[in-house]
């Protein structure tokens, strides 16, 4: 599994995840789904080509605004767990 930033596809190099940073994952991937189902929804809106493409940059800046401080905290569990498995 990979993220945009790009910090937490080397999973297999840090031992196994933590039930916190598996929850902040789930978190994520929420967040995730429910942006998507958002963005479906206004692409099958009748509104107009204008009002539509405003939403969705509405719906996009929301997403990242939700979504952000939970990237923020797997990463940081994510080295911590990674300090803590190298120094084992």
């Amino acid at each position: 599994m990979a993220y945009r930033d790009g910090e937490f596809r080397d999973a297999a190099y840090c031992g196994t995840l933590t039930k916190e940073i598996r929850a902040i994952i789930n978190i994520i991937w929420k967040i995730d789904f429910s942006h998507e189902v958002d963005l479906l929804k206004i692409e099958n809106s009748n509104l107009a080509h204008d009002p539509r493409q405003g939403r969705k940059f509405s719906i996009i800046l929301e997403h990242h605004e939700r979504r952000q401080p939970y990237v923020e905290l797997l990463n940081e569990r994510w080295r911590t767990q990674c300090r803590q498995s190298l120094a084992a």
